[in-house]
């Protein structure tokens, strides 16, 4: 199976990955040249053409041959078992979560209750959220795909969680809802921290 994931900064996509991973026993797949905003295609190409990976994007990445998020993902949809498209909901905390992952220091990641370092986000952040969301939805709409969200998955709510991850319409006898459940619980969430 190979899976791709486009998100939305800040929505919980490399949890979702990392436990997508796991459950499935996939590789993730990520190479420098995915760090760009306009990726070399041959180089996608080549990290992406083995079976049982998973690829995650954020939505202002695409191919270089591409003029846009819609071709880029046409051509996604030829390579990739599953495609998920995946953001958070609420535009002002994925601003203050942008704001706070801007100003606190990337030294090294634990898993911890999220405490904001700011109590509210510049305006540019919620706007860059809201921008994002708005082109997630678009290409939900483009290409007839559900959207899941942050506050769906990560919600504390095991039946919505479940609900969440079936919209995947990965085959569920393959799915390890223990591992799912454990990775999307909210007291887990993972924040980077000075200590």
């Amino acid at each position: 199976m190979k899976i791709f994931m486009y998100a939305q900064g800040r929505s919980g996509g490399n949890t979702i990955q990392k436990a997508l991973a796991e459950t499935l026993n996939l590789t993730i797949k990520w190479i420098p040249e995915f760090d760009k905003g306009s990726i070399n295609k041959d180089a996608f190409d080549k990290v992406t053409e083995e079976d049982n990976i998973i690829v995650k994007l954020h939505l202002w990445q695409k191919l270089d041959i591409f003029n846009s998020q819609i071709e880029f993902l046409r051509y996604v949809y030829t390579r990739f078992d599953k495609v998920i498209l995946h953001g958070r909901g609420n535009s002002l905390d994925t601003g203050l979560s942008l704001h706070n992952g801007v100003v606190r220091p990337k030294t090294h990641w634990i898993k911890t209750n999220y405490t904001p370092t700011i109590k509210r986000p510049d305006l540019n952040y919620v706007r860059n959220a809201s921008i994002r969301l708005g082109e997630l939805i678009l290409l939900s709409k483009t290409f007839d795909s559900d959207v899941t969200f942050y506050e769906e998955l990560f919600s504390g709510d095991t039946e919505l969680t479940i609900e969440t991850i079936n919209r995947w319409n990965i085959d569920t006898n393959l799915l390890s809802y223990d591992i799912l459940l454990e990775k999307f619980d909210p007291k887990g969430k993972y924040t980077n921290t000075t200590d």
